[in-house]
């Protein structure tokens, strides 16, 4: 991060501007961000982002060139009311001016099965999305392969619970090699390094954590 280079607005993103809220469209008016079209968005809101993307205008959506986005409560899905009231309609949405290019579940929580769709799905699911206009199809020279997990993938959310991968039902046929190597790796790391997490008081864990981060800073300037 470039220092200088960040703000921040204490207050919640909503459909409309309040005292302690306020709308996107007027957050990024706040910015002086008018004119530019390549924006990013990162959303992380527990559960928020189904009412406020839903709501958002298709002008302003398509301002974003790449949208990161955290899925939270997808386990509701088998409740009719919250599937057409809440969920898709951000869906379809979306669909309109994006592609999911990336897909990863986060290791919070359990997955849940779903046999009425065929799926089992993630309670907390992270996803990339970039404009139509901005993807670039696979084709000949560029695999098709639905690579889930990703060899890049964060390894952990949660470093002592254990690993959380998307089903062969997402991916919609075999899963490549990279992806079978990823999931044995991360089982690995788990049972390696991440299990032990459990047994160590919290306090050990924050300390190490700071005392590691001062390793890393930059040293100062020599004084005489």
């Amino acid at each position: 991060m470039v220092k200088g280079k960040q703000t921040f607005d204490k207050k919640w993103i909503a459909t409309e501007t309040a005292s302690d809220s306020i709308s996107m469209a007027d957050w990024i008016a706040s910015k002086d961000l008018e004119t530019r079209e390549e924006l990013l968005l990162q959303m992380d809101i527990e559960g928020g982002e189904y009412e406020i993307l839903s709501n958002l205008s298709n002008s302003l959506l398509r301002r974003f060139r790449v949208i990161v986005l955290e899925l939270h409560d997808l386990h509701l899905v088998r409740s009719e009311t919250v599937l057409s009231s809440r969920i898709m309609p951000m869906v379809r949405k979306l669909s309109e001016s994006f592609v999911t290019v990336h897909a990863h579940p986060n290791n919070c929580c359990e997955v849940v099965d779903l046999p009425e769709f065929g799926v089992t799905v993630p309670r907390i699911l992270e996803l990339t999305l970039i404009r139509k206009d901005r993807f670039v199809p696979p084709n000949a020279r560029r695999s098709a392969r639905v690579l889930l997990p990703h060899p890049k993938d964060v390894l952990w959310n949660v470093p002592i619970r254990r690993p959380r991968h998307l089903g062969l039902d997402w991916v919609g046929g075999q899963r490549p090699f990279i992806s079978k190597l990823r999931i044995v790796f991360d089982y690995s790391r788990y049972y390696l390094f991440g299990r032990w997490r459990r047994r160590i008081p919290m306090t050990l864990l924050v300390l190490g954590r700071n005392l590691r981060r001062r390793g890393r800073r930059p040293a100062g300037p020599i004084r005489k």
